[in-house]
């Protein structure tokens, strides 16, 4: 049997298939081409001064010459979104004054521009004018911006600690022109850069040279040392030191009481964060209040709340009372300044400590014994006897003092004086220890009736008959009677007596009698602790009050 066609039909079959094959192709002049979609990116950042860069212009350019602009909000923040924009990039702002500044970002996200970028972008073009950045960016590169930003932080280290923003990314660091740290340092400092010379220079809003130095690729190089004594805005904050807290507050409408312990940040933007770790009646965390010093001295926490005291010369001890109790309750504030010092703890030391229980008491003694400590060099550790128990107070690495049963210790003033919060349930309260005065006596032999010792004396005054507890802030003046019987008056503390000073103890008197329980010790220089009043004395009284010296 044959097959007819079989040619023919293979034929057929590869013209089918060539068109077959050309109608899947299709015309090539004719398709349109396969196209990638364009990449969009967005950058934001924040343009201040100090005060906030409202509604400036903003020119973005990337490193393929590209340029975008934007405007800033009434807050000094700004938006810029394109596509297929390529790192590096440098920003342009021009203020309502018609004045320029700069910042360069090998990143996508954030770029801030304040006169510190100004200063980087100047570092890195070897100190020329940071305006010839828009048309140099071929030479930037991560490292470059890196290490312009760290030489110019280790310029200004101190500066920077003082405001909280050491650690802070200055290009690309989240900020908000409110007065608050990096912002509130741009309030008070003027920054000048000499395109020319290569030269920053930081100046007070006084025009005072705060520090200055030149600017190159190689980093910058110190000409005249940082000096935080000419920013005015200094002079009545507290900063560049963290601080252990501990807070004893009772309420006044009820029988509760709070113990509360942790660490204390003070900013020089006038804010402070207290981070509780420890308490036995309250909340663990942190909250930020505002504070100010005055020229006078007085320190106040919070504002108007009414909490307020005074401070040492070198600020590494704050008393602070709560002497209002609107909130509904009052207490005490010890701020210690940190430390890995460990000093001496050695020698006599009286006890005082005030505690309120559970059932709503205060219970208070002063001065009934003394304890001894003895101190062992090696081990960093004062040896003494708890009530026939051996014992020993123990320094940590942080500067803080261990004892038994999870004792807490807070040294302060070389160790003359120990801050010791104990948040039992039973009687939370607080103990201070403080050294007793050691040959040569201290008598205030300097002050006459011309020249008075002048006292800022943070305190309170628990009465143990009525359980209340009040929050005082005295001015307390030391003076040497007119008479020659060596004594003394403590004016606002006491009054209608004398004071005579004996072996370093300064005794409240009742004509040539010692009265109990009120007594005045001053165990590190410019501080003085008084104690007036036993508990069962017929008032009920029961006083303390840490004055600070105003006229060292």
């Amino acid at each position: 049997m044959k097959i007819h066609g079989k040619k023919n039909w293979i034929k057929r079959l590869l013209v089918v298939l060539v068109a077959l094959t050309l109608v899947a192709c299709g015309d090539s002049d004719n398709d349109n081409p396969v196209s990638t979609p364009a990449t969009s990116s967005t950058i934001t950042g924040v343009a201040a001064k100090g005060a906030a860069m409202a509604n400036a212009n903003v020119i973005l350019v990337d490193s393929t010459g590209k340029r975008l602009a934007a405007k800033t909000d009434g807050n000094g923040k700004y938006i810029i979104t394109g596509n297929d924009l390529t790192p590096p990039f440098a920003v342009e702002v021009t203020d309502g004054n018609g004045d320029t500044f700069y910042s360069v970002s090998m990143d996508f996200g954030c770029i801030n521009i304040t006169p510190l970028t100004g200063a980087i972008t100047s570092a890195l073009l070897d100190g020329a004018d940071p305006a010839t950045i828009m048309n140099q960016l071929s030479t930037v590169t991560a490292a470059k911006i890196t290490k312009a930003q760290n030489e110019l932080k280790a310029v200004m280290a101190p500066l920077l600690e003082a405001y909280g923003a050491k650690d802070m990314d200055l290009i690309c660091g989240e900020f908000q022109a409110n007065s608050r740290g990096i912002d509130a340092l741009l309030d008070a400092v003027r920054v000048e850069i000499d395109g020319a010379s290569g030269t920053l220079t930081l100046k007070s809003t006084s025009d005072q040279v705060i520090v200055e130095a030149t600017l190159d690729t190689n980093g910058a190089t110190l000409t005249t040392p940082l000096n935080l004594n000419n920013i005015p805005e200094l002079t009545d904050k507290v900063y560049g030191h963290d601080y252990h807290v501990v807070d004893f507050n009772t309420a006044t409408t009820d029988e509760t009481s709070e113990v509360n312990w942790g660490s204390a940040r003070f900013i020089a933007d006038g804010y402070v964060t207290l981070a509780i770790s420890q308490t036995n009646n309250g909340d663990v965390g942190s909250t930020v209040y505002d504070y100010s010093l005055s020229d006078t001295g007085i320190l106040k926490v919070d504002g108007d709340a009414g909490v307020e005291g005074a401070c040492n010369a070198d600020k590494s001890l704050m008393v602070l009372s709560d002497v209002s109790s609107n909130d509904g309750d009052t207490g005490m504030v010890f701020f210690i300044k940190k430390s890995t010092e460990t000093p001496a703890i050695d020698g006599d030391y009286a006890m005082m400590y005030f505690t309120r229980n559970n059932t709503g008491e205060f219970e208070t003694d002063s001065w009934p014994t003394d304890l001894h400590f003895t101190w062992d060099v090696n081990n960093k550790e004062a040896a003494y006897d708890d009530d026939g128990t051996p014992a020993a107070l123990t320094y940590g690495a942080d500067g803080t003092l261990s004892g038994p049963n999870g004792l807490t210790v807070f040294p302060t003033c070389e160790g003359t004086i120990l801050v010791a919060p104990h948040a039992s349930p039973d009687d939370p309260g607080v103990t201070l220890l403080v050294k007793k005065p050691t040959a040569p006596f201290p008598d205030f032999s300097d002050t006459n009736i011309n020249a008075m010792a002048d006292f800022i004396t943070p305190g309170f005054v628990i009465n143990t008959e009525s359980n209340s507890f009040t929050g005082q802030r005295n001015m307390m003046l030391i003076a040497r009677q007119t008479d020659t019987s060596g004594a003394l008056s403590l004016g606002s503390i006491i009054s209608g007596a004398t004071v005579q000073c004996e072996n370093g103890v300064f005794q409240k008197m009742n004509g040539a009698t010692a009265v109990e329980g009120s007594f005045g010790v001053y165990p590190h220089e410019g501080i003085f602790l008084w104690v007036d009043e036993k508990e069962d004395d017929a008032d009920h009284n029961f006083g303390f009050h840490m004055g600070f010296r105003t006229n060292p």
